[in-house]
C-alpha cells in the first residue's frame, strides 16, 4: 500500500500480506498516521477493489479519525480489469 499526501507529495508505503479487510484496514491506519502527523482528521482515495469498498462507512477508521473514499470510479482504467497482462 502507497499513500501520498497531496499537499507536500510526502509518500509512505507497507507490503501487505493479503488483500483482505483487516489487512488493509491495519495498512491504513499505520501508513496514515506516518503521513498525517498532528492532523485532526484524515480522508484517504483508494482503489474500487472490493477490501476498500468494504472500508468506506468502518467504525474502527472513524475512531482513528481516518475516512474513505472510491477514487475515480468513472475512469475506466481504475474500475477494470486489463487484459493481456
Amino acid at each position: 500500500m502507497i499513500v501520498q499526501e497531496t499537499v507536500t507529495s510526502f509518500t509512505a508505503s507497507q507490503l501487505l500480506d493479503n488483500e483482505r479487510q483487516e489487512s488493509l484496514r491495519t495498512a491504513l491506519v499505520n501508513v496514515s498516521t506516518t503521513v498525517t502527523v498532528g492532523w485532526s482528521h484524515s480522508c484517504s482515495r483508494t482503489h474500487s477493489a472490493p477490501g476498500f469498498r468494504t472500508l468506506i462507512n468502518d467504525e474502527l477508521l472513524r475512531q482513528q479519525r481516518l475516512a474513505t473514499e472510491i477514487g475515480r470510479v468513472k475512469n475506466i482504467n481504475k474500475t477494470q480489469s486489463r487484459k493481456g497482462l
